[in-house]
């Protein structure tokens, strides 16, 4: 809540001319009270080109997350713990597809 008074009064602070309504306070909690478009919704909530896991908010203050770098940490850790590869692109392997015929090993 603080973060949101502060930027507030930034931005009433400075003239009219130079409000940008987007910027910083406390030197580094971000803030953009600019109306949501859709490029920036997307590269705010899902950018495979940003390597950081919080982002800029659409608008209000404080950070997003970026999902597309959470689930790949995610599938990273599980890879990890687990000793496979889990790219979230690739097919499980075709035993693993299907299921084996109960009776046709009788």
């Amino acid at each position: 809540m603080a973060a949101l008074v502060a930027a507030v009064a930034q931005e009433w602070s400075k003239r009219e001319s130079e409000r940008t309504w987007e910027g910083e306070v406390f030197g580094f909690v971000p803030y953009s009270f600019q109306p949501p478009t859709w490029p920036r919704i997307r590269n705010a909530y899902w950018n495979p080109d940003e390597p950081r896991l919080f982002t800029r908010r659409v608008w209000g203050v404080g950070w997003a997350l970026n999902l597309h770098r959470a689930l790949e940490l995610l599938f990273g850790a599980y890879s990890t713990v687990v000793g496979t590869d889990a790219d979230p692109q690739s097919q499980p392997p075709a035993a693993a597809r299907t299921r084996p015929n109960s009776r046709a090993r009788r």
